[in-house]
């Protein structure tokens, strides 16, 4: 398939994530998540839109995000809410970023993208994030609900340079019930956490001009 076959596949696909009763409309307002896969539905939402205002409305307080494999220059392993901000602002909107902070180079500018993510598993209660686990996880079980989930993912990127990303993956996730809001309520049901599991695929055979990355190589552009 040569480059325009993939962005035309790409800009067709389907999103396949949500409750099963909500049709996606063309442009939905933003509207609170009454389930563990409403998040990830507005989660696609809110990247197709490049709306970063609707991804942060989405992310816990204490979002982490997980790279596919260590930092080969530091060892990090993972990333807070604070740098995942960081990094849409700039993927999303490179004209707002601040004056204080490094430009964006004109060939990674966005100009489309695709999100495809499919549940690989239903959402379980993840037990051991709970303080009375032994031993002893961040979140009180008496305010928050813990489920997690795998999905597949599928995004394209076409950007302003040369190359384009495709990335084909998983994604672990982690989201937490707030049991002292009402159902309906904002920030009822948050992202907690996000693990890159990385590629699927054991060969790249891309054409000239699309770039195979993980997830997380891709944010590394941004940040």
């Amino acid at each position: 398939m040569n480059r325009m076959g993939w962005m035309l596949t790409a800009l067709i696909a389907g999103l396949t994530v949500g409750c099963m009763t909500k049709p996606e409309s063309s442009n939905p307002p933003p509207a609170p998540c009454d389930c563990e896969a409403d998040v990830m539905q507005a989660f696609v939402a809110a990247y197709r839109a490049r709306d970063h205002a609707r991804l942060a409305s989405l992310l816990a307080p204490d979002f982490t995000f997980y790279r596919d494999a260590p930092d080969p220059r530091t060892g990090e392993l993972f990333w807070d809410r604070d740098t995942e901000l960081r990094i849409h602002l700039r993927m999303f909107d490179p004209a707002r970023i601040p004056a204080n902070d490094t430009p964006l180079a004109n060939d990674f500018w966005l100009q489309t993208v695709s999100v495809t993510l499919n549940p690989q598993t239903s959402f379980t209660e993840r037990l051991d994030l709970y303080t009375t686990a032994d031993p002893p996880g961040p979140l009180d079980p008496a305010r928050w609900l813990v489920g997690e989930a795998t999905y597949s993912t599928n995004i394209f990127l076409t950007l302003q340079g040369e190359d384009d990303y495709v990335i084909q993956g998983r994604a672990y996730v982690v989201v937490v019930m707030d049991r002292t809001k009402a159902l309906g309520d904002q920030g009822k049901f948050l992202l907690y956490r996000l693990e890159d599991l990385g590629g699927t695929r054991a060969t790249s055979n891309e054409p000239q001009g699309v770039v195979e990355a993980t997830w997380t190589g891709v944010k590394e552009i941004y940040r």
